[in-house]
């Protein structure tokens, strides 16, 4: 399958590669110089522009950081005049950026939503997990592709459902990682050791997935993807009281304050 990838970061990167290695045609771009560059360092055709990578392509998938920068591929790709039959968005965004991108490319192209979990491992492994928004023909003719670098390809339903799947998953996952923080935080000023603990954690039903993989938490993601879930549930007219309290409390967690409590005092 001829396929664009555009947006070669931590995560696209690895992703054109398994699509590569799964012999499929792959054109890149990023809008970063280094990362054209560690596209054609790997191999990979890199393009000078997003229109020009996805240009006539069956499938064009965008991993770029955030909602702006989708609706900006999407506006470069309206205005070519081969643009790909069908364009994916894995990055995660907010559902309603779907629609609005759907609705900016018209007819022309089919847009199916395929925001993926499990991270830079899933990436770097080609192991993620692609969650599917949009219309069963446009999903099906994109699975083959998404499969590249996917365990699994699971169509949740219309378009924006894959955002909405992801968010969930999101809601869940911070409000695991505060609370694993907190735990691990009080019993270090307990006398425990963090470490100790999370053994203990993962040897029982407390156990979790952000527990096993704590040394790698980023949270790179985690206050964009709260203010998403708020901002659907405000819409929504649902209350999600602890969500909003996880908001607040992912802003100060990043790698250096998981560094510092892991450290034995």
């Amino acid at each position: 399958m001829e396929v664009a990838l555009i947006g070669t970061g931590t995560m696209g990167l690895p992703m054109a590669k398994h699509l590569a290695d799964r012999g499929h045609a792959v054109a890149t771009y990023d809008v970063a110089a280094p990362a054209q560059q560690a596209a054609e360092k790997a191999g990979l055709q890199v393009a000078a522009s997003a229109a020009e990578a996805a240009r006539g392509r069956e499938l064009a998938i965008v991993m770029v950081a955030t909602d702006g920068e989708v609706l900006e591929v999407g506006r470069a790709i309206a205005e070519s005049s081969h643009p790909p039959a069908v364009l994916a968005v894995a990055a995660t965004t907010h559902p309603d950026t779907m629609h609005a991108l759907a609705r900016l490319l018209g007819e022309r192209v089919a847009v199916i939503d395929a925001p993926v979990v499990w991270g830079t491992h899933g990436a770097l492994e080609g192991n993620l997990l692609s969650l599917v928004g949009g219309e069963e023909a446009a999903v099906e003719r994109a699975r083959p592709a998404l499969m590249a670098y996917s365990r699994d390809v699971i169509h949740v339903g219309p378009l924006g459902a894959g955002q909405i799947a992801k968010m969930a998953h999101n809601m869940l996952l911070w409000a695991i990682s505060v609370a694993n923080y907190e735990v691990l935080g009080l019993v270090k000023q307990l006398g425990v050791k963090p470490e100790v603990m999370r053994q203990i954690l993962l040897a029982s039903p407390a156990a979790n997935r952000p527990l096993e993989r704590w040394h790698q938490s980023y949270f790179t993601w985690a206050e964009k993807d709260m203010d998403i879930a708020l901002d659907v549930a405000q819409k929504a007219k649902v209350v999600i009281p602890l969500s909003g309290l996880v908001d607040q409390l992912v802003k100060p967690l990043h790698p250096e304050a998981i560094r510092r409590l892991m450290e034995d005092a």
